[in-house]
C-alpha cells in the first residue's frame, strides 16, 4: 500500500485523489468520497451542454496536471472505474492510483479523452448533447501533438476544441 500512498500523496499535493491520511501494509486512510462512478453519473444524471463541459473541463485539468507532474495513473482508459463525481456534478476525482507510476510515459490526458469522446458508454453519452464525431480528425491530430509535447499551448489548443 506505501506506492499507492505515496501517488496519492503526490496527487493530492495538486488537489486531485480524494485525500490520503495514512497506511498500512493493508490498508489505506483516506476521505469519504460523495458520489458515484462517471459511468452512473452519465447514466443517471439529468444532463445538458453546460454541465457535460464543465464535468469534461475539470477532469480533463486534472490530467493535465497529473501529466505535468509526471505521474502516469495508468489505467484512465478505463474512466468508468476510476472518476467519481459528486451527486451535483461540481466535484470529479480521481481514484485508484495502485497501478500510477512516475516513471514511464504519461498518458493521462489522451487517455481519458479519448474514453471520454471516443470510446464507449460515456462517449456515447456526450456525444448525444455535443457532436464530437465532426471534430474527430481534428481533436486526433491536437492528441498526438500533445503526446509528442504536453505544453500549455497544445492543452489549450484541446480545449479549445471543447
Amino acid at each position: 500500500m506505501k506506492p499507492e500512498f505515496d501517488f496519492y500523496k503526490l496527487a493530492n499535493m495538486h488537489n486531485i485523489g480524494p485525500k490520503v491520511h495514512s497506511c498500512t501494509v493493508d490498508f489505506l486512510l483516506m476521505e469519504f468520497l460523495d458520489g458515484v462512478s462517471i459511468e452512473n453519473w452519465f447514466s443517471n444524471t439529468k444532463l445538458d451542454r453546460y454541465l457535460i463541459k464543465s464535468v469534461v473541463i475539470n477532469i480533463l485539468n486534472q490530467c493535465f496536471v497529473l501529466d505535468k507532474i509526471n505521474l502516469d495513473h495508468g489505467q484512465l482508459n478505463k474512466l468508468y472505474n476510476h472518476i467519481i463525481i459528486s451527486p451535483d456534478g461540481l466535484t470529479c476525482t480521481i481514484i485508484d492510483f495502485e497501478s500510477a507510476s512516475t516513471s514511464r510515459k504519461v498518458s493521462n490526458l489522451t487517455s481519458a479523452f479519448q474514453g471520454l469522446f471516443f470510446k464507449g458508454i460515456i462517449a456515447k453519452q456526450i456525444n448525444k448533447f455535443i457532436d464530437y464525431e465532426n471534430k474527430k480528425m481534428e481533436c486526433l491530430e491536437l492528441l498526438k501533438e500533445y503526446k509528442r509535447n504536453n505544453s500549455r499551448e497544445n492543452f489549450d489548443s484541446l480545449m479549445s476544441l471543447i
